[in-house]
């Protein structure tokens, strides 16, 4: 099913992609219309109506199909982005339509194009992005190399007459590694299979397959029945026609004097059974008795995600945020693509600084510790998350051990539960926190992305 969905994706991304060229194409090689600057103004018109056109579907086959997200050019192209190509790709067709026909039109059309692509191209860095956009950037990031933003480069992204007063890193691990052990007494109910309710469920599909077969070949029979009536009604309709026809005298009589019923009625299809086709794997429900596995032992040494491995609500709490709400918002959209997709690791080559800040958890996070795998979700949100992680694992394991004596698991129960574990921070993403002061002396704080190198919309949330 997903292979599908893929698929289907492709194909209408690049059908729209495609769509969005013919109509760029139609533009710039239609046949030449404009034969006096009196019909400049049409087409400009026309040139303009193309473009957004065009942008109706390049933008969502752009961002459609996942394989062009992950694709580190297109995935940076924006509405501006489009309209400099489209405008780009248009002074060239004008162009050429001016050397053909030497219509001092088409060279004035190829003037205008080349503004307008100019004017686009200027604009695709000072357009915002939203936190969602970044959120949809981090989940298709497998590198990020970190590039200084100089002044005049802000100066470009905030505005010339904008005046920078104090600029700084604002960082928040992203990634983190783990050492953890855990030994366990577990309780394991075995289950085993469940000879007779498979045979009787095989049974009673057996007897729907028979029972649809007889039904089927039953219709088949009416059905044969009603094409043959079919057919006798339309040749005794045919020769009733044909008298009528003939007839001398009355038609009418000859009408009432010939009579063929009513036409055949089509049989109805029968309500054919669902077959339910019935897996092996459901019917491990006979109850084999409890299994009790002795110093269960359990090692990780993994690269994670902390989006992925806290909850949002976890995530807010357990991050002491409160002078940066600033940046809440971001986290929170992140979160939200976190719960759709794995962000994974990062190859990250920043590193924080010693005047960067960095957002650090709150005093419940420890690092490193040794405990009995029983603690409070409120004192200790870290630990609730690690026994959750350690559980699903600790599960996967038993159910393997089953598997090999062909059982399955039911009630799963942890008598004692030892846990090590030891949390390096491996990398941060960093965000540049600046403060400004604009033409009117008002300051006010701006958020810049260093991985689509824009300034971050921060809009309230209605």
């Amino acid at each position: 099913m997903k292979t599908l969905k893929k698929i289907l994706l492709y194909i209408s991304s690049f059908f729209l992609i495609g769509f969005g060229f013919l109509l760029t194409y139609a533009v710039v090689f239609e046949e030449n219309i404009y034969s006096s600057n009196d019909e400049i103004l049409s087409g400009i018109m026309l040139t303009s109506a193309f473009s957004l056109i065009s942008l109706l579907f390049f933008l969502p086959g752009v961002h459609l199909s996942g394989f062009i997200k992950n694709n580190k050019f297109i995935s940076r192209l924006n509405i501006f982005t489009i309209l400099s190509l489209f405008h780009l790709a248009t002074l060239c067709g004008f162009l050429i339509k001016f050397m053909k026909y030497n219509y001092e039109v088409d060279r004035n059309l190829a003037i205008y194009c080349f503004i307008v692509s100019l004017i686009c191209f200027y604009l695709r860095k000072k357009g915002k992005i939203s936190s969602k956009d970044i959120a949809s950037k981090i989940a298709s990031l497998t590198d990020f190399k970190y590039e200084e933003f100089d002044d005049e480069e802000l100066l470009k992204l905030l505005g010339r007459s904008t005046k920078i007063i104090s600029k700084k890193n604002v960082c928040f691990p992203f990634n983190f590694h783990i050492n953890l052990e855990s030994k366990s007494d577990v309780e394991a109910q075995k289950m085993g299979f469940d000879v007779g309710s498979w045979n009787d469920a095989i049974a009673r599909e057996n007897k729907k397959i028979a029972d649809n077969q007889r039904m089927r070949d039953h219709y088949e029979n009416l059905i044969m029945q009603y094409e043959n009536a079919k057919q006798l009604y339309s040749n005794a309709k045919m020769q009733r026609n044909q008298m009528i026809q003939n007839a001398k005298k009355s038609k009418t009589l000859a009408y009432f004097a010939n009579p063929i019923g009513s036409p055949p009625k089509r049989p109805e299809k029968p309500k054919y059974h669902t077959l339910s086709n019935p897996k092996e794997e459901d019917f491990y429900t006979k109850d084999e008795g409890i299994e009790i596995i002795k110093n269960l032992e359990l090692k990780h040494n993994n690269d994670l995600n902390y989006f992925n491995f806290f909850d949002k609500g976890s995530f807010s709490r357990i991050f002491d945020i409160s002078e940066w709400k600033v940046v809440t918002k971001i986290l929170k959209d992140i979160f939200i693509s976190s719960e759709k997709n794995n962000l994974g690791h990062i190859n990250s080559d920043f590193e924080p600084q010693d005047n960067d800040i960095k957002i650090k958890f709150n005093n419940s996070f420890l690092y490193s510790d040794s405990f009995d795998g029983k603690v409070s979700k409120d004192t200790s949100l870290l630990k609730a998350h690690i026994i959750n992680f350690e559980k699903i694992h600790k599960r996967k394991k038993v159910e393997n051990i089953l598997k090999d004596k062909d059982l399955r698991l039911g009630n799963f129960k942890i008598n004692s539960n030892k846990i090590n574990y030891n949390i390096k921070d491996i990398n941060y993403l960093p965000f540049l926190r600046v403060e400004v002061e604009e033409k009117n002396a008002n300051k006010k704080i701006e958020i810049i992305d260093y991985i689509a190198r824009t300034v971050v919309s921060l809009s309230k949330e209605k």
